[in-house]
């Protein structure tokens, strides 16, 4: 029993036990720099995205901002033209005599 241990512990500590250990963890090291670049370039592109949707998002307020003043002034426009209009019917019946 005593060599069967001996036996396994020198095949699991010998030169080829450690050259498939240290391997094993450059894989495993390699693994988690991919997935960690991986995640960065999602991240990356997620600001990337978030930064076109803010310009966007920028730009159609500022359309909006000016499409509320174009119906403000659309709006006194036709506010005078009643009034000019109430005012030539009034003008019309008065030399009509109506």
């Amino acid at each position: 029993m005593e060599n069967i241990f001996i036996a396994l512990i020198t095949a699991l500590t010998g030169t080829a036990a450690w050259q498939f250990y240290t391997i094993r963890v450059k894989l495993n090291q390699k693994n988690e720099d991919y997935e960690r670049e991986e995640k960065s370039m999602y991240r990356e592109d997620l600001r990337a995205r978030v930064r076109a949707l803010e310009l966007l998002l920028q730009d159609s307020a500022e359309e909006k901002d000016l499409l509320r003043a174009q119906i403000l002034e659309l709006t006194a426009k036709v506010n005078r033209m009643e009034i000019t209009i109430k005012w030539l019917q009034n003008e019309n019946q008065r030399l009509t005599g109506n």
